[in-house]
């Protein structure tokens, strides 16, 4: 899994610690992917993930071995994540769980560090965010939304500046409102209809 390393002495993550060992075969295979000049729609976050058997019965491979599942992790700041409360990762900025928030930041900023100066990767901020276990508050989501990109913009213009960012977003399955919001954040450069993967509904 991306999220963490393993813990020493159990199978559980440290979301404060990265494996490195994976990231080194992450890049690899988007390198790998670059020389046969295959393009990756890297869905940094995706929605779907955050199925459990209360929405999905016998689903047990998304949520169960999630890195954010505090059933996952020896990190206490994910506590609050069980059952329903899981799509509260999305509430971190507005509940104040600092130290959640800036896990997820670092989540991001290590596929930049991993993939800024490849040519074959455009960027999904969250994937199908209107899916299955849609976040409860959609005022504390674009907080957490503007977080995520502006620390992505960040870490990027740090590494490199005159490389172009693709960083886009899927609005698949959320409401005109909700749209209208993300088409007018500044920060997105590509947007995604992830319910029905045609040209037609990228712009």
């Amino acid at each position: 899994l991306v999220g963490g390393s393993v813990a020493e002495g159990n199978a559980q993550f440290d979301l404060l610690q990265f494996d490195e060992t994976y990231w080194q075969s992450f890049r690899e295979r988007v390198v790998y992917l670059q020389s046969k000049g295959i393009i990756v729609h890297l869905l940094m976050w995706n929605n779907w993930q955050l199925r459990d058997d209360d929405t999905d019965p016998g689903n047990t491979w998304d949520w169960d071995g999630h890195f954010f599942n505090p059933a996952s992790n020896v990190n206490d700041f994910t506590d609050h994540l069980k059952g329903a409360n899981r799509t509260d990762l999305y509430h971190a900025l507005a509940d104040g769980r600092d130290a959640l928030a800036e896990a997820q930041r670092a989540f991001y900023r290590k596929l930049i560090d991993e993939t800024y100066d490849l040519d074959n990767v455009y960027y999904d901020l969250v994937h199908e965010l209107a899916g299955p276990q849609a976040p409860r508050s959609w005022s504390k989501t674009k907080l957490w939304i503007d977080s995520m990109a502006q620390a992505i913009e960040r870490r990027w213009h740090q590494l490199d500046a005159r490389r172009q960012l693709i960083l886009g977003m899927d609005t698949g399955g959320l409401g005109a409102p909700q749209r209208t919001w993300i088409f007018t954040r500044p920060y997105f450069d590509v947007l995604i209809y992830g319910k029905k993967h045609t040209m037609s509904n990228a712009r």
